[in-house]
């Protein structure tokens, strides 16, 4: 007998209802946890950094892309974009740190922006970003000062000398 006619809907009946689920198990990777520091060689307090650049210098840009023990994440994507234009990264051990370089040759003062992207299978994908300030020599020649001791700070005389080789 069908419970669900039209004369037993009449007459309050009613039934019984079953409701199947049925739950699909499928593999779930999350990608391992992974960090990305940049820097360029001006960034004081990194490696390779503290340098002082102006016009027409060689800028050498990294990035450090590490898993969640700190260490180097070989043969990854890494993509270097900005102002400066955009180019692949190149693996290399520096003793040991693994880093991603990229150099190139600025020949205006001024600030740019850059930014790197890391990517590899297995691994989440990180973007960090980052900004140069080439000076220029002419600009740098101008603005030395002594401060009241009559002392000329280091950093300028640095640039001064260097404006002149």
């Amino acid at each position: 007998m069908n419970v669900f006619n039209s004369r037993n809907m009449d007459k309050g009946c009613g039934g019984l209802i079953l409701i199947l689920a049925m739950v699909i198990a499928m593999p779930f990777c999350s990608a391992a946890p992974s960090s990305l520091t940049i820097w360029d060689d001006v960034d004081p307090d990194m490696p390779f950094g503290g340098a002082i650049k102006v016009e027409t210098d060689v800028i050498d840009f990294y990035a450090a892309y590490l898993d969640e023990d700190d260490q180097p994440i070989q043969g990854a994507d890494c993509r270097i974009r900005g102002e400066l234009g955009s180019a692949q990264m190149v693996y290399e051990d520096y003793g040991g740190r693994g880093l991603y370089h990229y150099d190139v040759r600025v020949d205006d003062a001024d600030t740019y922006d850059w930014s790197v992207t890391c990517q590899k299978s297995g691994y989440d994908s990180k973007t960090a970003n980052d900004d140069i300030e080439i000076i220029s020599r002419k600009h740098e020649l101008c603005k030395i000062d002594q401060n009241e001791d009559g002392i000329i700070n280091i950093q300028d005389l640095i640039l001064l000398l260097k404006g002149f080789s």
